[in-house]
């Protein structure tokens, strides 16, 4: 059994080595296990070094971009090839475990990007202007100007939480599908590490959406 990568270095060799595999169609499923660990050896530095989810994951997006799609494609063909002969090779359950893995790194980033769509909006939360001094010893423009830029804070208060209330919902609903997705037991596939990385974390940016929006009551749903 191969080795996770454990630093940023081994990553980037492992990168280069996997763009070499890449051109060998006779390698592509080892490719696609090998682009696995890389996925879950940067999933796991991000989560140790930084909260992941705000964390740098461009690295696994531009892993995913550099996948040829007729790779993954001539290996769906053989996982559906298999599954209809009903086939139960090495092969077969190496490569099942390797399409699921792989499916549900790709499900665990876009919930990644919708928490990180909602948290930037969460972050952005209007300022309210600071109130002038009381009014005899406060020039009349500045409570002009104040009563001016309160109604602007209220208004971008306003679109501000309607925004970010739609991009709670969204990355609610995908977490909650995700969460979904890995309760389902495949048959043939055990990845208990990879659900070790992925439920708890989503679990959490579950709750930091439900908290920050305070629809405590949702924790029961």
């Amino acid at each position: 059994m191969m080795n996770d990568f454990h630093e940023s270095g081994d990553i980037a060799s492992g990168k280069k080595l996997l763009k070499w595999m890449f051109t060998n169609k006779d390698l592509y499923l080892d490719s696609l296990v090998h682009a696995n660990r890389l996925i879950k050896s940067i999933l796991k530095l991000a989560n140790e070094n930084e909260d992941i989810a705000r964390g740098d994951i461009d690295g696994v997006l531009k892993l995913l971009a550099e996948i040829p799609q007729e790779m993954l494609t001539f290996l769906e063909s053989k996982l559906e090839e298999g599954m209809a002969e009903g086939t139960n090779t090495d092969y077969d359950i190496r490569l099942r475990n390797s399409m699921y893995e792989f499916s549900t790194y790709k499900s665990y980033l876009v919930v990644l990007q919708q928490y990180s769509n909602w948290d930037s909006c969460y972050r952005l939360r209007p300022v309210r202007p600071n109130r002038p001094p009381p009014q005899d010893a406060a020039e009349p423009s500045e409570y002009i100007s104040y009563e001016h830029n309160l109604k602007q804070y209220e208004k971008k208060t306003r679109d501000w939480q309607m925004k970010q209330r739609e991009l709670a919902a969204i990355a609610e609903k995908e977490i909650r599908q995700y969460l979904k997705f890995l309760s389902i037991q495949v048959t043939g596939v055990e990845l208990e590490e990879v659900k070790r990385i992925c439920i708890p974390e989503s679990v959490l940016l579950l709750h930091r959406v439900l908290h920050s929006t305070e629809q405590y009551a949702k924790w029961y749903v």
